[in-house]
């Protein structure tokens, strides 16, 4: 094994230092510890060497992303200090003694080696309905899954469902899948809601969670939940509300299906992950003042009157859109539901 002192020698030459030094203090953005590095330990740039006085282990760190710092071993000793083996295109945060990335949009995540994660896996929220005149139903939540495995080396792509827009006098469109490869999860995009022009209502359609049912001169069945067991996480949708009695429901959302409450259809309940974030709420049902109903945990849209300012969901949290109900004849469009999210989570 090589000496403290010919590492130090090696170091320099590596690094362009002066011949000439003779001691650690002369280099520059070097640190002399009694410990070894952490991934959570953020120097000031690329090419910081850190050496381990007691046990003569010299590193180099090769990418500053802060709270996942990679510490490459160049010196006595074995394996280099990584942020687990995982990498990826997603945005990496450090909370307390975990480290999440996060996708909101479609790319790829590196595992190096074998390791348990927490992982979360939504689809894409289904669009409220517009309506004119009448009442249109809640979007459905996208399909949640969640759970601990383990992951094995290989690179996972990602693709995030779109939420699906919402249109004028028409029911919407379905939430898109989100999916991890390598595992084969497949969170299933949300229902669009039922609803539409006065007296040609569109029926509202099945997914990840169903989309609530529309009701004016025609009452609509709300769709129904299809999400299953995927990719080795547990999976969770609800059905949309069916309407009767002229009220357009909630869509049905990972924690709860869509409500008929009265006249007010609210949507279904989200779910809490380990972030004490919720996700995957259905959209409330349109109605006349003041019987609008909710969104599914402050995450789906909420059904509107004339009044069509929260119909949207709140982005990427796979959530429903809510429904709209216009007294003009020329209608609005119902609420777009949210594009879909993946998180991965795992210990320091």
């Amino acid at each position: 094994a090589l000496s403290l002192g010919d590492e130090i020698e090696l170091i320099m030459g590596a690094t362009g230092a002066a011949s000439s030094a003779s001691s650690l203090g002369e280099l520059t953005s070097v640190t002399v510890d009694t410990t070894d590095p952490l991934v959570t330990t953020n120097p000031t740039a690329v090419g910081h060497l850190w050496v381990n006085s007691t046990t003569g282990t010299v590193y180099i760190c090769t990418d500053i992303t802060v709270g996942a710092n990679v510490w490459t071993n160049i010196g006595d000793g074995s394996g280099s200090i990584m942020p687990n083996g995982i990498s990826g295109s997603g945005t990496v945060t450090t909370v307390g003694q975990y480290i999440y990335h996060t996708f909101t949009s479609s790319g790829t995540l590196e595992v190096a080696g074998s390791m348990l994660v927490d992982m979360l896996v939504v689809g894409g929220g289904g669009a409220g309905a517009g309506a004119n005149n009448s009442n249109g139903g809640g979007g459905g939540a996208g399909g949640y899954l969640s759970g601990s495995l383990t992951l094995t080396a290989g690179t996972y792509n990602i693709v995030i469902g779109a939420g699906g827009a919402g249109a004028v006098q028409l029911a919407g469109n379905n939430g898109g899948n989100t999916t991890v490869s390598i595992i084969n999860a497949i969170a299933i995009g949300g229902g669009h809601a039922g609803g539409g022009a006065r007296n040609s209502q569109v029926p509202a359609s099945n997914g990840g969670s169903g989309g609530g049912g529309s009701g004016f001169s025609q009452d609509t069945a709300g769709g129904s939940g299809t999400q299953a067991d995927s990719g080795g996480l547990i999976g969770f949708g609800n059905d949309g509300g069916s309407a009767s009695s002229n009220v357009a429901d909630g869509g049905g959302g990972a924690g709860g299906a869509g409500t008929i409450n009265g006249s007010n259809g609210h949507g279904g309940l989200g779910r809490q992950w380990v972030d004490n974030n919720y996700y995957a709420g259905g959209g409330g049902g349109g109605g006349s003042a003041g019987y609008s109903g909710t969104g599914g945990s402050s995450v789906g849209g909420n059904g509107g009157y004339d009044d069509l300012s929260d119909l949207d969901a709140i982005v990427n949290t796979g959530s429903g859109g809510g429904g709209s109900w216009a007294s003009s004849t020329t209608g609005y469009a119902g609420g777009n539901g949210s594009a879909g999210i993946v998180i991965v989570r795992f210990a320091i």
